[in-house]
Order: C-alpha cells, then structure tokens, then sequence
C-alpha cells in the first residue's frame, strides 16, 4: 500500500485546492465540507445570491454518498487495500467529470442552473469520497479538508510548551506537532495553488486536481495489485 503519510499531504492538498477553486468557480460552492455550505446558503437566501440550489442539496448528497460508501464496503468489498484503491479511482472519475463539465459548461453565471448545481454536486460527491477515504483508512493522519480543530490543536501544544510541559509530555506534542503543521502548510498550499489556477485557468484549474487524483489512484491500483499477486 502506499505510504499513508504520502496519501494524506496529497489528500491535504487537493482539499484546500478544491475548496478554494469551487468557491472561486461555483459560486461559492465549499466542495469539501458541510460547515461552509451552511453558512453560505444562508448568507445567498438571506441575500438573494446566486447559487444556493447546490448549497442545499450538497449536504443530502454528502450524507448520501457516505451511506452508500457503507454499504458497499459492508455488502461487496472486504480487503481494504482493494477498496480504497477503488475509492481514490472513484474520487479521481467524479473530479474528472466534474471538471470536464465545468470546462465544457462554465463559467456559471447562474449557480442555479441545472448544469452548474449537477456540476457542483459530481465535485462533492467526489471530495465526499475524499473525506472518506481520510476517516476510515488514514484515522492515525490529521485532516485533509478542515483545519480548524487541527490549529486549535497545534496553539493548544505551542501554549503547553511555552508554560512548561513536563520533558515526557514535550515528546508527544514534538511528535503531534511534526505531524499536524504539514498538515495545514499542504492545505494552505493548496489553497494558494487552487486560487492561482483560477485566476489562470478559470475553469480548467479544476484538471489540476483531478490529474492529480488520476495519478494517485493509477498508483495506488499497481501497488495494490502487486500485492495481491
């Protein structure tokens, strides 16, 4: 299997790519998370702005995709490795359409209409799957699509050092720290790049992401056959 650490600063940073550009690209559309929809939603009712069709209905299709993951998993596949080889092709196929449409499509000066909420919920259908992927077979990894408990954590660990950690406590915050700043660099990083492709590619700044999913999944695939062989 791939290295976890690998999987997790490659998850990270399409996360933050992901968010930013659909935010950018879809009418503020957070493709990676809930918590933004709903506050999104609220402010485009409140205000009349375009796009809240796909904000309502991506929670639904992020709980759905969740469930459906579940019962796949209980009902068809047993070897882990095998599936989430499986998830990450599944991940990299839904960004791959989703892009495909927003280049053919966008840009989407109407987020309601029924090109760009089908685009907008093919990408959190897919970074559903993302999150996914992290919870259950990288649960011992930070996360890839949130950071705020991940920096409450890390000013927590920096509080604690400064007001005087005992040596044997020091030595887990050093290992939790070396894990969790990458953490939020990759995500901020992917942020940064996600912004930039937009600003250059306007709507294929989605194939980045989506290439890189491509390349991760293909990867994935050959090591997992390699071990099963």
């Amino acid at each position: 299997m791939l290295n976890q650490r690998l999987i997790s600063a490659i998850l990270g940073f399409t996360g933050g790519y992901m968010d930013t550009a659909g935010f950018l690209a879809l009418n503020g559309l957070f493709t990676a998370h809930i918590t933004g929809n709903l506050v999104t939603l609220g402010a485009a009712l409140a205000t009349g702005y375009t796009g809240y069709i796909d904000k309502a209905l991506a929670i639904p299709v992020f709980c759905l995709t969740i469930l459906l993951f579940r019962f796949l998993r209980r009902s068809y596949f047993q070897v882990d490795r095998i599936l989430m080889s499986r998830c990450l092709t599944l991940h990299a196929l839904l960004l791959l359409i989703g892009s495909i449409l927003a280049i053919e499509y966008g840009p989407f000066v109407d987020g309601n209409s029924l090109v760009a909420t089908l685009t907008g919920l093919i990408f959190v259908a897919g970074m559903t799957i993302h999150n996914t992927i992290h919870r259950v077979f990288l649960p011992e990894t930070p996360p890839t699509t949130v950071m705020t408990l991940t920096t409450t954590q890390i000013m927590l660990d920096c509080s604690d050092l400064i007001h005087g950690a005992t040596p044997d406590e020091k030595i887990g915050i050093y290992k939790r720290l070396k894990s969790l700043i990458p953490a939020v660099l990759l995500f901020s990083l992917g942020c940064a790049g996600g912004a930039i492709a937009y600003k250059f590619l306007n709507m294929g700044c989605f194939l980045i992401a989506a290439l890189i999913m491509c390349f991760l999944a293909i990867k994935s695939r050959v090591e997992s056959s390699i071990q099963i062989s």
